[in-house]
């Protein structure tokens, strides 16, 4: 088993897919310095339109890409002697005053770009080959949603590891003591799938005109992304991501799509009320998330009692596939309760990790609709 030594449980680096950054922020030609894993990396799209990630270090060197370097096709160029380096395999491409290349390779990063964010796969070992693929938001397919940046992308740095935001997508009664919900929510259905986690929730929340029926479902797929969607109200898709910067701090970033209002690209009204309130709860400091996640402690024998055995319990045992060689068994699902208005998630992968590339068949179905694609 891969062991990270003298690093607790819940700040312990997990396998797969993580955001990097929003589309908007790399557009064409653009070079932008990154840090996560403990690593300094960088990004750019070439004129293929194409988006790479890089270790940022030129070896040559040691001069750092993301600071001065510049776009050359699908290369970047170092800004201190001009030596480039192709984004789609990370190979020394030119040395400007010799007549050769050298045999060196900075290392590359798998990158997936949809619905607007730009994705990054991570492996542990550093030889584990993607088994799932991020989320697609049907929101950001519809016209009558507004776009996700910049209005809709949230971020903050924080010092809390990813699994203590995460565990809310299983912590039912949080949601009546942190969030006023009326009562703890009911649960349609919860479990895992493979790599990802589910849960399906109805609950009344509060508002000025008195309470209000809604139902959230959640999808996590792996350790750095959550996929949820918010019936009732003001109809909303989300993504949140949490991206370890090192073991002591992550990004943590919310993309918010939410129905729109009158003909504007930017939100109004209620919509803007809703990303304020995302905002408010969950990344200011002040917030009803925030202040109890920056101040807890992560407990490996947390006294879980009734049904969090059955949501939190078994979302921990899942969470634990993506950092051990020999995950234990996770229990199986709750089923989803007969009449619930759409099949139960099933896992079909079919990877071409030979070629580079990720094809996978539809996983996951909301309302005949596909919220996982290749």
């Amino acid at each position: 088993m891969h062991v990270e030594e003298n690093v607790p449980t819940a700040r312990q680096y997990g396998t797969g897919w993580y955001l990097a950054l929003w589309s908007g922020e790399l557009t064409e030609g653009d070079v932008v310095p990154l840090k996560y894993f403990g690593r300094d990396l960088v990004a750019f799209r070439g004129d293929s339109g194409k988006a790479f990630i890089l270790d940022a270090h030129c070896l040559h060197m040691g001069a750092h890409l993301g600071y001065g370097g510049e776009v050359v096709g699908d290369d970047l160029m170092c800004p201190f002697h001009n030596w480039q380096w192709r984004g789609a395999d990370g190979a020394n491409s030119n040395i400007p005053y010799l007549d050769r290349c050298i045999k060196k390779q900075l290392k590359t990063w798998l990158v997936h770009e949809q619905d607007g964010l730009i994705y990054f796969w991570f492996s542990r070992t550093g030889s584990e080959e993607p088994t799932y693929f991020p989320p697609k938001v049907i929101e950001a397919g519809r016209s009558d949603f507004y776009p996700v940046y910049p209005h809709g992308a949230l971020k903050v740095e924080v010092t809390f590891p990813p699994q203590f935001a995460f565990e809310n997508v299983a912590d039912l009664s949080h949601l009546r003591t942190v969030h006023k919900w009326a009562e703890v929510p009911e649960l349609n259905g919860a479990g895992a799938y493979g790599d990802m986690f589910h849960t399906d929730l109805t609950g009344t929340v509060p508002t000025r005109s008195g309470g209000a029926t809604v139902r959230n479902e959640n999808w996590q797929w792996g350790p750095g992304l959550i996929y949820s969607r918010l019936h009732g109200l003001h109809p909303t898709g989300q993504i949140t991501a949490a991206t370890p910067i090192d073991h002591e701090t992550s990004s943590y970033s919310m993309s918010v799509w939410v129905q729109r209002i009158g003909e504007g690209e930017v939100p109004v009204g209620r919509a803007k009320a809703v990303i304020e309130e995302q905002r408010r709860q969950a990344l200011n400091a002040e917030g009803n998330d925030r202040i109890i996640w920056d101040n807890m402690v992560y407990l490996d024998n947390a006294a879980l009692v009734g049904d969090e055995r059955k949501t939190i319990g078994v979302h921990r045992v899942w969470f634990q596939r993506f950092r051990s060689d020999t995950p234990p068994p996770t229990p199986p699902p709750i089923p989803v309760p007969e009449g619930t208005p759409y099949p139960q998630p099933t896992i079909e992968d079919d990877l071409d990790t030979a070629s580079g590339s990720i094809s996978e068949s539809p996983a996951v179905h909301s309302t005949a609709e596909t919220l996982q694609g290749g």
